[in-house]
């Protein structure tokens, strides 16, 4: 069976993807290093694991070094 790639993640998966404590990963998202949370329904809030990548390559860093979501 092929294995299945999450295309979305929560905080806590995020953190742990990227090798930081939830906090400290929260931390960069309210500070603008890292990018905002896609929210698929008021409650419900995921990281795109694309926008994750994106955001370790500088690919979604505009000239003004904000994140582009």
């Amino acid at each position: 069976m092929a294995r299945r790639e999450k295309l979305a993640v929560t905080e806590k998966e995020a953190a742990f993807m990227l090798s930081l404590a939830l906090t400290e990963f929260m931390q960069l998202v309210d500070a603008g290093a890292l990018p905002r949370p896609v929210h698929l329904t008021p409650k419900i809030k995921r990281w795109p694991v694309d926008t994750l990548r994106a955001a370790l390559t500088g690919a979604n860093v505009n000239d003004g070094d904000e994140f582009e979501t």
